[in-house]
């Protein structure tokens, strides 16, 4: 199953997104090289990165660590500040918990059955924030069938989400997220839940509704803690048109929710749900 984990408190998230499958698995016998010129050195082998760099742009230095480790990059700002790093041999992970302790990011993995999760995307937002992003700069491994040509194309429409300073245009790329009632989007749908615009938030709620399962209504979390009180009222609808086990669960800490009619509804679609499975 994939799910997505939001932590806007620190200063990661972590997504474990189908959208992450454009890319193929890392090749162990890759060489490091000169990615970047004169002193500064990124190298990528057996999965362990390497860097040496001094007075280095931050987006410089996540640039030639996407090309060499193979990953998708989205900057969502200049990203110009400098900084001087080194490490050897570090997993991908740890190596973006260092170089950006400092921001908010998000990191895709691939979770193809049969394989280790890899680092498939790396999205870092402007200054630690979501939002006003001023340009995005996008880095991918080559797709090699149509399978993945089409996966690249949904994670143009990913982009559009966090990239657009337009709510309208990033409420539309969510609106054809969720038109295809595909489950492979929901980790997707679930980032733009986060999003600072009440109606993109609002066309999240609604998309996920439309796919319906477990995991829209595991999704749905999310916008049940949202601070808009209409909002997750209309979460409380979602969940009663998804029904099942897993949305009752979800449900039961609306209970307690501080707004009188976010309480009552969850109390009635519980009861809702609770009838039809009996």
């Amino acid at each position: 199953m994939k799910v997505l984990v939001y932590l806007t408190c620190v200063s990661i998230a972590l997504a474990l997104s189908p959208v992450a499958q454009s890319g193929g698995a890392s090749n162990p016998s890759r060489v490091p090289g000169r990615s970047l010129q004169g002193a500064h050195f990124v190298g990528f082998i057996d999965d362990r990165l390497t860097v040496s760099a001094r007075d280095i742009s931050l987006r410089e230095l996540l640039t030639a660590i996407a090309r060499e480790s193979g990953f998708t990059l989205v900057l969502l700002g200049p990203l110009q500040d400098k900084m001087t790093v080194e490490f050897k041999r570090l997993p991908l992970h740890k190596a973006f918990e260092r170089i950006l302790r400092h921001r908010n990011f998000a990191v895709e993995y691939d979770t193809s059955p049969g394989a280790s999760p890899r680092v498939a995307g790396l999205w870092v937002f402007q200054n630690g924030e979501q939002n006003g992003p001023v340009q995005t700069i996008v880095f991918t491994k080559p797709e090699t069938d149509r399978a993945r040509a089409a996966a690249t194309l949904d994670n143009n429409v990913v982009q559009a989400v966090f990239v657009s300073p337009n709510p309208e245009d990033r409420e539309d790329a969510v609106e054809t997220l969720g038109q295809g009632g595909q489950t492979d989007q929901i980790a997707n749908l679930s980032l733009a839940l986060t999003d600072v615009n009440t109606d993109v938030r609002e066309a999240a709620i609604d998309a996920l509704a439309d796919i319906g399962g477990d995991e829209a209504a595991q999704a749905l979390a999310v916008a049940l803690g949202d601070e808009n009180a209409a909002l997750r009222e209309g979460a409380v609808d979602a969940l009663a048109k998804i029904g099942g086990e897993t949305a009752m669960q979800v449900l039961a800490p609306a209970l307690q929710d501080n707004d009188e009619f976010v309480r009552e509804t969850a109390a009635e679609v519980l009861s809702q749900i609770k009838s039809r499975r009996n």
